[in-house]
């Protein structure tokens, strides 16, 4: 990897696990990572899955679907803000708003099997 032996952090020019990108598919290798995990059939039985969450004025009920979708617009949103108001923190830490929010849908993966 370009950041050091032994580094596990795979960027857009070199990632762990190679694959043939289809012609005319100009997403990035994290924007397809995103889709692959929002088109899952695992991640939408995210949304039979309830959250409660208990408050000091009482409890919020929703479902894992809607809480990974409310971090992955979070996640992005902070990782943008993040290049363009300290651009050199983001350039020092590779970061690609698509990658994180690719993480933050997949965070619940105790409960999200992608494999099947």
């Amino acid at each position: 990897m370009s950041s050091g032996a032994g580094s596990a952090t795979p960027n857009t020019q070199e990632r762990l696990k190679s694959e043939t990108v289809p012609s005319g598919d100009d997403r990035t290798d994290f924007r397809r990572d995103r889709d692959i995990i929002l088109y899952t059939s695992a991640f939408k039985r995210l949304s039979g899955i309830t959250q409660v969450t208990s408050a000091e004025t009482g409890h919020v009920f929703h479902n894992r679907l809607t809480h990974s979708l409310q971090v992955a617009q979070v996640g992005k949103s902070l990782a943008e803000k993040l290049q363009i108001h300290k651009p050199e923190y983001a350039k020092a830490l590779a970061l690609e708003p698509d990658a994180v929010e690719a993480g933050c849908l997949a965070h619940d993966s105790d409960t999200l099997h992608l494999d099947t």
